[in-house]
């Protein structure tokens, strides 16, 4: 363990919120392990986002280079754009990272957490300091399922791999993808945060009856980034069907005007505290939302993701977990879901402690800076 306060650098990938969402889950416990530590985050996730979703004092820095995927929509990967990407920025390889290296020496950081950029990662050990990959998935897959069609002459997949490889660990909180390439890998338990149940606030809000139900609709993030007919590849809001005894929580990407809707920023609720409060929430496949909505007890309809490598293992880890149905993606965008929501609003849910990723994975964290 460092003699002074231990510097932490969090790296977050902003490919939407959801590695932001796990960060947000291992934070306080991190915190409880560490308590006199110095944290920054380095990200472009929004600020707002970031100073809503993590407790605590942290400084906050521009993201390392960090590509993700180049997308079309929310489900929809460009799989050429990205190709063109990646070889973009491992044609400036050397330069960044050097550029990596000057920066995590400049912070003094004793411990780097990559949730996922590699570029951090593969300039942590020329800079000396110990590094951890942290996430439910790697570019490194993502990259081979969708650009490795297009070829690789210049090796840009074999970079990425081998800078996974070079972490210390890269720590994989379950429901997780398999990683075969990366040796260092190690599964902990899942990732979520628990919200306070406002339930009640809702229903004053609605005027709502003791036996009415609050479904919450987000295609997913923090913030809780609502559904919206303006952004390719997401159902319109005019599909949310009229139910009795039935009202809708929505991100604030839906705009409807309707005496049965009402947004999260309305309620002045954190993400997860809807999550809790609500009895469903409709969905797409992903990480934060899964885990959350088993945790908080809250019941899952979500619209697969069939392309995407991760899916298999989140949607098989739900459906064990929790209670959850699927529906097709041209049902959603027709509205013809009235039926099989009332059918698993009626579903009995269990409701569980609290996970026990978050305190597992910042032991392991505290053990390596600990033998720094």
């Amino acid at each position: 363990m460092p003699a002074t306060r231990p510097h932490i650098v969090i790296d977050i990938t902003y490919h939407g919120f959801g590695h932001a969402a796990q960060v947000a889950a291992l934070v306080p416990a991190l915190r409880r392990r560490l308590p006199d530590m110095a944290l920054t985050l380095r990200t472009n996730v929004p600020e707002t986002v970031l100073r809503d979703a993590i407790p605590g004092d942290f400084a906050l820095r521009p993201g390392p280079a960090d590509l993700g995927l180049c997308m079309f929509g929310p489900d929809q990967v460009d799989a050429e754009s990205s190709v063109r990407a990646y070889a973009d920025l491992h044609a400036q390889w050397d330069a960044v990272l050097s550029h990596e290296v000057r920066s995590l020496r400049e912070l003094q950081a004793d411990l780097l957490i990559a949730d996922i950029p590699y570029t951090s990662l593969a300039a942590s050990a020329e800079a000396g300091v110990p590094a951890v990959g942290f996430c439910s998935l790697n570019w490194s897959d993502m990259y081979a399922a969708y650009c490795n069609g297009h070829g690789d002459p210049d090796g840009v997949g074999a970079q990425i791999r081998a800078a996974y490889q070079s972490a210390a660990l890269f720590l994989q909180p379950v429901p997780h993808m398999t990683m075969a390439d990366l040796p260092n890998r190690k599964s902990v338990a899942p990732l979520a945060r628990i919200g306070v149940d406002r339930r009640e606030a809702i229903r004053q809000r609605f005027g709502a009856g003791a036996d009415d139900r609050f479904v919450l609709v987000t295609w997913g993030g923090i913030s809780g980034g609502g559904i919206s007919g303006d952004q390719a590849g997401e159902p319109s809001g005019h599909w949310l069907p009229r139910l009795p005894g039935v009202w809708w929580v929505v991100g604030d990407g839906l705009r409807i005007e309707r005496d049965d809707v009402v947004s999260v920023s309305a309620l002045g609720f954190r993400f997860v505290d809807a999550i809790r409060s609500c009895d469903a929430v409709i969905t797409k496949t992903g990480y934060g939302t899964f885990t959350e909505a088993v945790y908080n007890g809250t019941r899952v309809m979500f619209a697969p993701r069939p392309d995407w490598p991760e899916s298999v293992f989140l949607e098989t880890w739900l459906c064990e977990q929790g209670t959850a149905a699927a529906v097709d993606r041209d049902a959603l965008h027709a509205g013809e879901i009235a039926d099989a929501l009332l059918d698993l609003l009626d579903r009995p849910v269990a409701h569980r402690g609290p996970p026990a990723g978050p305190a597992e994975a910042a032991e392991i964290m505290a053990s390596l800076l600990k033998a720094a």
